[in-house]
């Protein structure tokens, strides 16, 4: 799906989307589906690589690096998580609020100049 679509699905009554990927290396890709679904509307939003997992702590650090609320590997690992009543997480735009920039302080202190001694 084209992400700029995003914005044009019906997502009323629906508990969780799972966004499927062929291979792992469409992390950046699935980083930015989530965030997009979540800005849209707060449900679960799972992922589904169907590639085998290494090992668990990986896949904890993926979902987290991802942003969503579960990573799969297999249908029925994705319609378990799908199903579940957790609670979806909060959008990374919502749960990091940004504090205003301050401006930063310019010494008036000028920068030595260093020249060469006559005759050297």
């Amino acid at each position: 799906m084209n992400p700029s679509r995003i914005k044009d699905l019906d997502l009323s009554g629906a508990h969780s989307v799972v966004i499927g990927f062929l291979n792992v290396q469409s992390v950046a890709h699935a980083r930015y589906m989530v965030r997009r679904i979540k800005r849209k509307s707060p449900l679960r939003v799972g992922v589904v690589f169907w590639m085998p997992g290494e090992d668990p702590q990986s896949e904890i650090k993926l979902s987290a690096t991802i942003g969503a609320d579960f990573v799969a590997h297999n249908m029925w690992e994705a319609a378990a998580s799908a199903l579940s009543d957790e609670k979806p997480q909060t959008a990374q735009s919502e749960a990091m609020k940004l504090r205003p920039r301050t401006p930063r302080v310019r010494s008036s202190a000028k920068p030595a100049v260093h020249s060469k001694a006559a005759g050297t």
